[in-house]
């Protein structure tokens, strides 16, 4: 998708994220992109959808039977199409859909994690790790392992932008600082 996201198309879509509990977010993300292949600019069914001389309930109508034969199912996507439906705004479904895709990157991203240790890590212990926060987070994280060996003992997390240090090194660079600072 290369549209040009409007303002429209970035509070729909930030809206209806900020709505949504986590184990929804693909599926949204899903419906969305799906939807962006039906309600394509100056399409002849978009124009129908939009045009003042049909009533809103025939329009309403027309979407809700779209919306089911794309197997549309949260209820959150169905209040968003019905919503610029309404508004005549369904032109903005493929930037709402393109913005909401790159909302889900930026979360997955920020949901990787990687972890740093001395020597291998064991696959049980990635699992262990991955399962606490895919549970929180309905499968949107990722592990990636690698070995540093100038940690010396033990292992960094790092979330996000967040670290957690448990290394010999970090234990030994925090000594350090204090000893500095007296």
């Amino acid at each position: 998708m290369t549209t040009r996201t409007s303002k429209t198309a970035r509070k729909f879509a930030k809206a209806t994220f900020e709505l949504l509990a986590p184990q929804e977010i693909e599926e949204v993300n899903t419906e969305l992109a799906a939807a962006a292949t039906i309600f394509q600019p100056k399409t002849e069914l978009l124009l129908s959808l939009i045009d003042p001389r049909y009533a809103l309930t025939e329009r309403l109508s027309v979407t809700e039977q779209i919306l089911a034969k794309l197997n549309v199912k949260n209820q959150k996507t169905i209040n968003l199409i019905k919503t610029l439906t309404e508004a005549r705004k369904l032109h903005e479904v493929p930037a709402i859909a393109e913005y909401f895709y790159a909302l889900v990157q930026a979360l997955k991203k920020s949901l990787h994690i990687e972890v740093l240790s001395a020597y291998q890590v064991q696959p049980t212990e990635i699992e262990a790790l991955k399962a606490a926060v895919t549970k929180q987070y309905a499968g949107l994280a990722s592990v990636s392992t690698d070995i540093d060996k100038t940690l010396i003992g033990g292992m960094q997390i790092k979330i996000g932008d967040k670290v957690f240090d448990s290394s010999v090194r970090g234990a030994l660079e925090k000594a350090a600082a204090s000893f500095i600072a007296g």
